[in-house]
């Protein structure tokens, strides 16, 4: 489905839809000026390539997979509850749509970890779930993804590397702008069927 069959229905999200600014809340490594401006290039064209397979209607499972591709890392989709959306790991030996082994709502629970519960689900900014604090032998970077300045969603990108390089942490701010239009969108479509159901339904009655 391309954008030009979603007529007037996915207009009013598209002017709603960003990501989190990063540097509020996590350290940017100190790089030349050249180096940034190809690291935001870069970060650029990966945005675009993403906008696109949105647009042309490719479902979240896919756009998940090309993320994971892309960041070398793994990739999980949450909605507000934390609820499973979608997964991709590279290492994964099956094909197919992935399960997440774990979910980051259980991992916040900690009591431990109760000062970045906060900051991810009551000031909306991205944390860090590192190993030392987590007992597992990866990092876990989680987003909030917004719409209409609601959380509808976390992203997490999941690497053995303790910290972001300037060039991934600009990738996931345009990564997780993405991940709001697509939710959103799929969000229309959900409230669209239902309206259409419960007009057919009327109609039988």
């Amino acid at each position: 489905m391309k954008l030009s069959d979603w007529g007037e229905e996915i207009r009013p999200e598209l002017q709603y839809y960003h990501g989190t600014t990063l540097g509020q809340g996590m350290e940017w490594p100190k790089a030349s000026v050249m180096e940034q401006n190809e690291a935001l290039r870069q970060s650029v064209a990966i945005h675009e390539q993403l906008t696109k397979m949105v647009l042309n209607g490719e479902d979240i499972y896919t756009i998940t997979s090309a993320v994971g591709k892309i960041m070398n890392g793994t990739v999980m989709v949450e909605d507000q509850s934390f609820q499973p959306v979608a997964y991709f790991s590279p290492t994964a030996t099956t094909e197919g749509r992935q399960q997440p082994p774990f979910a980051t709502g259980d991992i916040i629970s900690d009591w431990r970890l109760r000062h970045l519960a906060v900051k991810l689900t009551q000031e909306n900014k991205p944390v860090i779930l590192p190993s030392e604090l987590t007992k597992r032998p990866i990092t876990q970077f989680v987003f909030p993804v917004i719409s209409k300045m609601e959380v509808i969603g976390y992203v997490s990108l999941i690497k053995t590397e303790k910290k972001l390089t300037e060039h991934d942490q600009m990738s996931m701010e345009f990564i997780v702008t993405v991940f709001a239009l697509k939710m959103a969108q799929d969000r229309t479509v959900a409230k669209t069927e239902s309206r259409l159901l419960g007009d057919f339904v009327l109609e039988l009655i």
